[in-house]
This record gives structure tokens, C-alpha cells and sequence, in this order.
């Protein structure tokens, strides 16, 4: 697709949020790795390989006014971008890995990626937006962990997969992602696709 283009799509009242996408196999290999510490780890859950993106934003539940203010905020981003490569590589925790909450992939440092990113923070700010005073931890979630008192372990089952490296991928754009929550986890869909600047 053209660059500055974005998908049209008819929707009311979403949950909302903005991320990066990755590929398939990149997906399934965070997902079997995340598997792997599971059998050491039973009460940690792995993420779906159809629900790991790198998050940008978390907006939540957006009026359709709010859609298609974010979208023309999102595609003056996407001009000021020129596409970049991530690389993913190893495995963590937060908060700690005495009290974990999320086991995560990392993010190799881009300077792309950390300039993208307060452009859009600064654009969901101004349509009144909670803004994110944290420094960006760009990160994976790979699995989740409902009560830390059961992950005792944790940090010698991720010991061996710490400097995992999972690929490279190519960056050509970013999304606006509806999340539809059902009783078997949430549900994920791109509602526009936000190309950036070819070289």
C-alpha cells in the first residue's frame, strides 16, 4: 500500500490501542520460548502468538469522533517516518523477578522507534489523553502471571533464554487496533494501517 495511506473501517464505541506488528514467525517462536518456561513456571500464562504486538498507546474505548481525530493525527506521524528494523532479543520480567507480573522480549534500542514514539504520545495528549511521563520501555509481553507468590523460579527458568534472540524484523508501518474482550481473552483487529516513508 502507497505510504500516508490509512484502512477505512466502520466502527463505534472501540476499545482502542496503537502498536507495531510483527510477523507470524516471529510470533510463534516468542510464543513456543514463553511455552518453554511455562513447564517450569506452571501459573505463568503465555500471550497468543495473534495478541503480541509491541504496544505504542493504549488509548481504551474511543467515540467515533475520536477515530477519526486519532487516525489524521496518526497519518501526519506517519509522513514524518521513515521505515527502520527492530530487533528482538531476550527475556525478562516486571516489576522484578521476585514479584513478577509480565515476562517479556525485549526491544534492541532505535532511534526511530524512540523518536516515533513521543510523536504519538503528544498526539493522543492533545485530544485529552492521559499522557506517559515514564521513559518508553519498548517490550513484548510474551506471558502474564496472576499471583507472583507462585512464580518462585522464575528468574532461574528465564536464566537460560535471558539473551534469546528471536530475528530482525522490518518496520513499513504501525496500527490502530480495536480490542474486542471475550471470556476466552481479548481478540485483536487492525482498524487502520499507517504507513511510513519509503527510503
Amino acid at each position: 500500500m502507497p505510504a500516508n495511506t490509512y484502512i477505512q473501517a466502520g466502527i463505534s464505541g472501540v476499545r482502542s490501542f496503537i502498536s507495531i506488528n510483527l510477523p507470524s514467525d516471529i510470533r510463534s517462536s516468542l510464543y513456543k520460548k514463553a511455552s518453554e518456561i511455562k513447564t517450569e513456571i506452571p501459573s505463568l500464562k503465555p500471550v497468543y502468538p495473534d495478541n503480541i504486538h509491541l504496544t505504542l498507546k493504549f488509548l481504551g474505548e474511543l467515540k467515533d469522533s475520536e477515530v477519526e481525530l486519532i487516525k489524521k493525527s496518526l497519518v501526519f506521524i506517519s509522513q514524518k517516518h521513515h521505515g527502520f528494523s527492530l530487533s528482538i532479543k531476550g527475556i525478562g520480567a516486571f516489576p522484578d523477578m521476585r514479584k513478577p507480573s509480565i515476562v517479556w522480549a525485549g526491544i534492541e534500542e532505535s532511534e526511530e522507534l524512540l523518536s516515533i514514539w513521543p510523536d504519538v504520545e503528544n498526539a493522543a495528549a492533545e485530544m485529552g489523553f492521559q499522557k506517559e511521563f515514564r521513559r518508553f520501555s519498548p517490550h513484548l509481553t510474551i506471558g502474564r502471571i496472576k499471583d507472583p507468590d507462585k512464580a518462585i523460579g522464575l528468574a532461574e527458568a528465564i536464566l537460560p533464554h535471558k539473551d534469546a534472540f528471536f530475528g530482525s524484523i522490518d518496520v513499513t508501518c504501525f496500527s490502530l487496533m480495536k480490542s474486542q474482550l471475550k471470556p476466552e481473552g481479548p481478540v485483536y483487529s487492525a482498524l487502520a494501517d499507517f504507513y511510513l516513508q519509503n527510503d
